[in-house]
């Protein structure tokens, strides 16, 4: 439910700031289209929620209509990002580029290394790292 509520917000706060910005110019496309996005993927949270809660199904084989709100929000999310990449093509330079790219792939090199030797670790009945997933309680 958190999701959901957290999804309300980030909508309501992205429809208001179309009404106000409009869709003109190259930002008021692409807050049009992140606004799109973020509300294709709250109404396949409430589906999806609607299916766990009011019909009590809690999984799903077959390609329901939640799969298709999510692909669409990509697709949204996907605009709004080719619509900033467009806008800002210009001002970015090739040495930006190539440095981000390389911490970039150091980080995920980095972070894959350790979630491959942590996950070794942990023996199938160990219930030790169970504390971790629990909060913290004084």
């Amino acid at each position: 439910m958190i999701l959901n509520i957290t999804a309300a917000v980030a909508s309501s706060l992205g429809i208001t700031v179309v009404c106000l910005y409009g869709i003109h110019g190259a930002h008021g496309r692409s807050y049009l289209f992140l606004t799109l996005g973020i509300i294709s993927w709250f109404a396949a949270d409430l589906t999806i929620a609607y299916y766990y809660f009011g019909l009590g199904i809690e999984e799903q084989i077959r390609v329901s209509v939640t799969d298709i709100l999510w692909f669409i929000g990509y697709l949204f999310l996907a605009a709004h990002l080719f619509t900033v990449l467009k806008f800002i093509r210009s001002r970015i330079k090739l040495v930006t580029i190539i440095i981000t790219s390389i911490l970039s792939m150091l980080f995920v090199t980095y972070i894959a290394s350790n979630l491959s030797n942590s996950s070794r670790s942990y023996v199938i009945g160990d219930y030790t790292a169970l504390w971790l997933l629990l909060p913290i309680q004084f």
